[in-house]
């Protein structure tokens, strides 16, 4: 090891015992990263990107039945060190950022006490001198009214905010090596660019070394001095970020590269009838406050939002978190109290009994961005897909019923054998094929998709984008597209909405928004996607 290596990775291999058998998740992988650098690991979902990570501060799940090889830090060799050691090297050497902060905060604690906690693992200030510290780290993270979120809850915060925090939490302790795990997946392309920015500033104040782990090759060049690719468990190519973007070598390399949203959406029929129309659509979320809970006042989620979708076509809703894209959708659907007309094939969803809109259910569906939150973790695929068909086709026969359960899970690209499956033996872009298999089966005129691509992979997002066209080809079904992905909103929208803070600030023609965008705000969010997409648009030399 180098006086300029800080971690040194031979060899290493790991192995889960699952209810499938054994997962060899990692294979013999060498790695390296130097003192002050940033490292990105890249690979799609299931390539050992996240195994590899964990394993460095040895924070890999009870269920693994092999660890070998050597992960040496600043000269020491991790994987023989005890746990008390290990509980000194964590948080105060290495630190992690993890996927999904939502998950990883404790929800019953401010956000001045989990940080005070990571603080006080390893140093003895006094009250004073910890509240002090844990300002300072949250002005470092991107939160200047830090001192006026130390009693928030992580449920207070917007994504961006529980992301800082996170970040904040990470640099407590000034560690050598900081290991970001999908960073800034879930986030809107502008938050995405400040996360990016601010973990790069931070990182060449401070030079710390980082690891950052995505499967998002467009946001990497942007960052990173050196890149290595994984696939199937093993690093398959490593280089620098130039070298690897300009002259890569593998196919893998070259395909996720390549993986960025293309073509554009279907035809239309000129003679498309109308088929949801939506007038001064407005969604308020009450204040409440007292022992009594009684309503102080009320938050403007949507307001006086409207347009008309004809048949066959999508409508794509864009804007950052909070700008009211999701309440809209949910209004729509009678899944959120709004007032306005919401209209569908003639029929005022807004003035229809119970009874009469859950007779309507069958012709609009939702896919949602988990699918896995979505599913019954005990129902296997046949039940998920089955259990719309039993509530509006109670006396369809079973057979009947199995056919076209069959048919429609083929049609989604995934095989008959899979029926008897549960959730979680699935991957990412297969949950989302069985969500969409859950609402086709019904036959529904209208599906609202909400960010249905925003935590997959790219190449997989590449996939369900095509998946989506031929669906829409097919049966022309019409629908609502939310979506902070820009990329994916060109790629399948005819028309599109412009949010922001609850209000339509701009709309129009898919070609009209993106080329000759007229509002501040729009060219904004164009600016930080095509950034980002800019930096994936490469032409790489072959040979």
């Amino acid at each position: 090891m180098t006086s300029s290596q800080l971690l040194t990775i031979k060899k290493l291999t790991v192995s889960f015992a699952s209810s499938n058998g054994i997962i060899e998740a990692v294979k013999k992988a060498n790695l390296n990263i130097n003192k002050g650098e940033i490292l990105a690991l890249v690979g799609e979902s299931g390539s050992g990107k996240t195994v590899t990570g964990l394993s460095i501060p040895q924070l890999l799940p009870g269920n693994v039945i092999k660890l070998e090889g050597s992960i040496i830090f600043d000269g020491m060799e991790l994987l023989k060190q005890p746990e008390t050691i290990l509980r000194n090297i964590r948080g105060k050497h290495i630190s992690m950022i993890f996927q999904e902060p939502m998950a990883s905060l404790n929800p019953l604690h401010t956000i001045e006490k989990q940080i005070g906690e990571m603080i006080s693992q390893h140093y003895l200030l006094s009250k004073k001198e910890k509240r002090a510290r844990i300002i300072e780290l949250l002005n470092m993270a991107g939160l200047p009214e830090g001192e006026s979120r130390l009693n928030a809850y992580p449920y207070n915060l917007s994504g961006g905010q529980r992301q800082r925090v996170m970040i904040a939490m990470a640099l407590a302790n000034s560690p050598d090596l900081l290991i970001a795990d999908e960073p800034t997946t879930s986030l809107d392309v502008t938050i995405q660019a400040q996360i990016l920015d601010l973990l790069k500033e931070i990182q060449v104040r401070t030079k710390m070394a980082i690891l950052l782990i995505t499967h998002n090759l467009s946001i990497v060049k942007k960052v990173a001095d050196r890149v290595a690719v994984m696939r199937h468990g093993e690093i398959v190519e490593e280089g620098t970020t130039e070298k690897i973007f300009i002259r890569p070598w593998h196919i893998y390399t070259k395909q996720l590269i390549d993986a960025v949203p293309k073509g554009e959406p279907t035809t239309l029929d000129p003679k498309a009838v109308e088929i949801v129309r939506f007038d001064n659509i407005s969604v308020k979320y009450p204040i409440k406050k007292g022992l009594m809970k009684r309503t102080v006042d009320c938050i403007q989620a949507v307001k006086d939002v409207s347009a008309l979708i004809f048949e066959g076509q999508t409508l794509g809703v864009v804007g950052e978190s909070g700008s009211g894209k999701t309440s809209l959708g949910m209004a729509i659907l009678r899944l959120e109290r709004f007032e306005g007309k919401a209209i569908f094939m003639g029929k005022g969803i807004h003035l229809l009994h119970e009874e009469n809109m859950r007779r309507l259910r069958s012709r609009i569906q939702i896919v949602f961005q988990d699918p896995y939150g979505a599913f019954n973790p005990r129902m296997t695929v046949r039940e998920i897909i089955d259990e719309g068909l039993r509530v509006h086709q109670p006396h369809m026969q079973t057979q009947e019923r199995n056919e076209l359960i069959v048919k429609t899970l083929i049609e989604v690209g995934l095989e008959k054998d899979m029926l008897d499956r549960l959730p979680h033996e699935f991957s990412g872009g297969q949950r989302q094929r069985i969500a969409i298999a859950r609402a086709l089966v019904l036959k529904p005129k209208f599906i609202v998709f909400d960010e249905p691509t925003s935590s997959l992979d790219s190449s997989v997002q590449v996939q369900m984008i095509d998946l989506f066209r031929d669906i829409q080809r097919k049966y022309k079904i019409t629908y609502m597209f939310i979506s902070h992905d820009l990329k994916v909103i060109q790629a399948l929208s005819h028309y599109v909405l412009v949010m922001c803070q609850g209000e339509v600030i701009e709309q129009g023609p898919v070609g009209q928004i993106f080329k000759e965008p007229k509002e501040p705000y729009t060219k904004t969010l164009l600016a930080a996607a095509l950034n980002v997409r800019a930096l994936s648009d490469v032409h790489f030399v072959t040979g």
